[in-house]
Formats: C-alpha cells, structure tokens, sequence
C-alpha cells in the first residue's frame, strides 16, 4: 500500500518492532502463568508446638479449649488444640522496704487472682520453606512472638517449643510419635 506524503511516495512498513514487543509479552505473561501453575509443591509436615500465653484474664482463660482451633489475627488456622494447661500468673513487685544479707532490695512474688498463664499445644500440618516451618505464610519456631487469636480473645503469646511428627506405616496412627 502505498501513501503519498508531500508529493513523496512512501511504502508502509510493518512495525517489527511492535510485533516484537508484542511477541515478548506474551510469552512472558504465559511463562509466568506456567510458572505459577508448575512451581513445585513445599513439602509438608505435621507438628505439634507449644504456646504460651500469659496474664490472660480470668474471665478469657476458658476460651482455650481442647479439640477448639487457634488463628492467627488475619484468620488463618493455626492448628488444633490437643491440651490446654492453665496456671495462675505470677505478679512481681519491687519491694524496697526489705533488704537481702548482700544490701540489695528484693523482688516479692504473689500470684494473681485476676489473670492466668495459658499454655496451649497445637497440632498442624505445615510447609517446610526456606529451613522452616509456616502455616499460610506465618513462621512457626521456637523462641518466637506470636499472635493468636480463639473464639473472643486475642492474646500474644511465646512459642515454647515445635516438634515434628515422624511418618508411620499406613493404617497407624502418629499421634505421640514426636522425633
């Protein structure tokens, strides 16, 4: 086809650099999509960890139960509840009236009537990513903070301790199985 331009007569060229463009585009967006359909599944394992929850009033302390689910605040599941264990808290103050044999002053314990700590131990099926385990993108580990949520309470709470669950024979239960 032919266009005249001012008295000049120019051929239409075909834009390879458009068709170029176009062809990279769309081969990146079907490798992406090939990727995200493709990519490798993280392995998963069963654990069971232990969380600590302190100075949980009294009146929520019964919202941990056995068999209940625990949550993360965005909703997440973090596993099922196979034990709760419930122990008064601990208040400390500073007593500065009493002095020890080495002139310090000393700290007096009493456990409180108002809160309790909680600890919870949680069986979950979680992924191994990147040396760790995590239940819908939250890291489950010893020593960590975390939030946790149950039927009417938010609380925060310490990991205590995560324990993987050795794979048995089919038709065996692994339930107290732990490495």
């Amino acid at each position: 086809m032919a266009v005249k331009n001012e008295g000049k007569l120019n051929k239409k060229r075909l834009p390879l650099f458009d068709i170029a463009l176009l062809a990279v585009l769309i081969f990146g967006v079907i490798g992406v999509a090939y990727l995200m359909t493709h990519r490798a599944e993280a392995p998963e394992t069963e654990l069971v960890y232990t969380v600590r929850i302190e100075d949980v009033d009294n009146a929520y302390s019964g919202t941990y139960v056995q068999g209940g689910k625990l949550y993360s605040p965005s909703g997440t599941v973090m596993g099922e509840i196979e034990s709760v264990s419930v122990a008064r808290a601990v208040d400390v103050r500073f007593d500065e009236s009493v002095l020890t044999e080495d002139g310090e002053h000393r700290y007096i314990e009493t456990r409180s009537a108002e809160r309790s700590d909680v600890t919870v131990t949680v069986r979950v099926t979680a992924e191994m990513r990147n040396n760790g385990y995590f239940v819908g993108g939250n890291r489950i580990a010893a020593g960590m903070q975390v939030e946790t949520m149950v039927a009417g309470y938010f609380g925060e709470g310490l990991i205590l301790t995560v324990t993987p669950i050795e794979e048995t024979p089919e038709g065996e239960s692994s339930k107290g199985a732990a490495k």
